[in-house]
């Protein structure tokens, strides 16, 4: 089930995935299908953390995605998708997120943002990785209704370390 969670995560990261590009006609079942170039950066999705908050309705969800070829310092890219789940009336973003992490850890919210915990290495003098020590980051979102256009999501974020005494 949790490949299921990584694939759709994935198709719903990109707008594309299983689904056909603009103006093509999707493939029916039994047909066989291309591999699709412009998705090769994303095969390395390996995990999905999703929260849903009923007030204001929105759902968040972090993909985890670690193309490192070899151990590397902070292999996992993160990938931040938000949206309100409505067919009609849909409001969503999706942003990579400018750090990257080597073990995601929690996914949390207070005021107007998400929370992101992780560990990111230490390194040594040589390079080296000799250790980890735990992060948080509160990624600020603006989401408001708007009573002629109805909801909007504002398509900047930004990003604020959380410090150990905050």
């Amino acid at each position: 089930m949790r490949w299921v969670a990584c694939l759709c995560g994935a198709a719903m990261l990109l707008g594309v995935g299983v689904f056909p590009a603009s103006g093509e006609e999707p493939a029916s079942v039994g047909e066989t299908v291309q591999a699709r170039g412009d998705l090769d950066t994303y095969q390395a999705i390996t995990a999905f953390h999703n929260l849903f908050l009923e007030e204001p309705g929105l759902e968040f969800r972090v993909l985890e995605s670690d193309a490192s070829a070899t151990v590397a310092k902070d292999p996992i890219t993160l990938f931040l998708v938000v949206t309100n789940n409505e067919g009609a009336d849909y409001v969503g973003g999706t942003w990579e997120l400018p750090f990257r992490v080597s073990r995601f850890l929690d996914l949390g919210h207070d005021e107007h943002a998400v929370v992101i915990v992780a560990e990111v290495d230490v390194m040594d003098e040589e390079g080296s990785v000799r250790g980890t020590v735990q992060k948080r980051w509160r990624v600020h979102y603006d989401y408001r209704w708007n009573d002629a256009d109805g909801s909007e999501l504002d398509r900047e974020i930004w990003i604020q370390e959380i410090l150990p005494s905050d």
